[in-house]
């Protein structure tokens, strides 16, 4: 009868160890998804500045003061009309 209470007392203790790493195992898994998803929303932040800084970007268009060809206006002389006048 003396081993009883031990033996009773060693099962329970492998009850609790067994329930303690149950816990740590869906604890580490849990902080594993955590960082998984952490990651995938500073992933998703990047490409979204990065979209958005590309869509932004405007073109820059060269405009020259001085003309170096001449406009024709048919106007400016009576004596030179266009064709079929």
């Amino acid at each position: 009868m003396g081993r009883r209470p031990s033996g009773l007392l060693m099962v329970g203790y492998l009850a609790v160890l067994r329930v303690a790493v149950k816990m740590d195992r869906e604890r580490k898994r849990l902080a594993a998804e955590a960082r998984a998803e952490r990651a995938r929303r500073r992933r998703e932040r990047r490409r979204a500045l990065e979209l958005a800084a590309r869509q932004q970007e405007a073109e820059v268009i060269e405009f020259s003061t001085h003309q170096t060809e001449e406009i024709f206006d048919q106007y400016a002389e009576p004596e030179r009309r266009a064709v079929g006048d």
